[in-house]
């Protein structure tokens, strides 16, 4: 749990000094995010609705089509036998001017009006972008201050805790583009990266992250970056999915001449070198003091303590220093706990 509060303190953690958080409301603090919780219970109940009116509208429109078919199968058995009888003619005459008509109004009634009005409503306490940046900021700090691998956040691996979530593709995709817009664009590419990995298996649907768009995106930030050689290949694949883009037709060729006119960089995972302020606040955050290195902690076998451990020495795990934190491993043997 402590934990947890202090990834969320770097979460909320405001950029007073770069003014990031004008006009955003709920990145301040857990209490201010506590109605959104409600606001989402609120939005899925509405979608709901929304389902139940559509559905409605289906079993309204399949019920129909089962007599239609009924009728017009019962026609296509013997159409000239059908068509003598004049009530059937008269009857088919009558669907084709008028049922069909007022068939097509029906289709074009709008399903969800009440529900569209409802999130219309709430559109004012919806999170704003600036939300949403100070968020992305916010797990761009957790990683830098942890010193914490990508594919280990996308994961909900923190702090070397697995907690029982992940981050979906949206997320994924949301980091990364804050990131690529940020002077240092290299950090948004192995967010990308997995997004563009993640398209493979997406799911179609409005949420569904825009292939193209992806592409382009990453192709940007490599490019941005000087590392023409990689956002080559990628404007390939994107112009397979959007063969006459004129956007991507025009970017592959500046790539190609920029290829020729530039050498490619070499793509830098290296971590900037931090100030002492800097480093003593990572360090600290990450269990150490400011007069203790991670190098000074170590594991041995203790057999000083005691006499006795002379013949059983303990596993003794040293985690910190002022005051001593140790561990002891092995002290019970599996049948001993049993």
């Amino acid at each position: 749990m402590q934990i947890q509060c202090c990834l969320l303190s770097l979460l909320l953690l405001p950029l007073v000094a770069a003014g990031s958080l004008t006009g955003a409301e709920y990145s301040l603090s857990v209490v201010s995010m506590k109605p959104l919780v409600e606001l989402e219970t609120k939005l899925i109940q509405n979608l709901d609705d929304y389902v139940k009116a559509l559905e409605h509208k289906l079993q309204i429109l399949r019920r129909h089509i089962s007599e239609m078919r009924l009728e017009n199968e019962k026609a296509q058995r013997n159409v000239v036998l059908y068509l003598s009888h004049p009530l059937n003619a008269f009857a088919l005459i009558r669907r084709l001017h008028l049922d069909w008509v007022q068939w097509r109004k029906y289709m074009e009634q709008p399903v969800g009006g009440a529900q569209m009005r409802s999130f219309d409503a709430w559109r004012d306490h919806l999170p704003t972008q600036l939300d949403l940046q100070d968020a992305c900021n916010g797990i761009a700090r957790i990683q830098d201050i942890y010193g914490l691998q990508e594919k280990h956040i996308m994961r909900g691996q923190l702090a070397g805790i697995k907690y029982n979530i992940s981050m979906s593709t949206g997320d994924i995709f949301a980091v990364g583009q804050h990131l690529s817009r940020t002077t240092n664009a290299k950090e948004a590419v192995p967010w990308l990266e997995e997004v563009k990995r993640r398209l493979r298996n997406q799911t179609p649907g409005p949420l569904a992250v825009d292939k193209a768009e992806v592409l382009l995106l990453l192709a940007e930030t490599y490019i941005k970056s000087k590392h023409y050689a990689d956002a080559l290949p990628i404007l390939d694949r994107a112009l397979k999915h959007n063969i006459a883009d004129a956007v991507l037709l025009r970017r592959r060729e500046e790539v190609q001449q920029l290829i020729a006119k530039e050498p490619s960089t070499v793509l830098d995972n290296g971590e900037p070198k931090d100030n002492s302020k800097v480093a003593i606040l990572k360090w600290g955050c990450r269990g150490f003091s400011r007069e203790q290195s991670p190098k000074a902690l170590h594991c041995c076998y203790n057999f000083t303590t005691t006499p006795f451990l002379r013949l059983a020495p303990l596993k003794m795990e040293l985690l910190g220093e002022h005051p001593d934190v140790v561990v002891y491993h092995d002290v019970l043997s599996d049948s001993e706990i049993a």
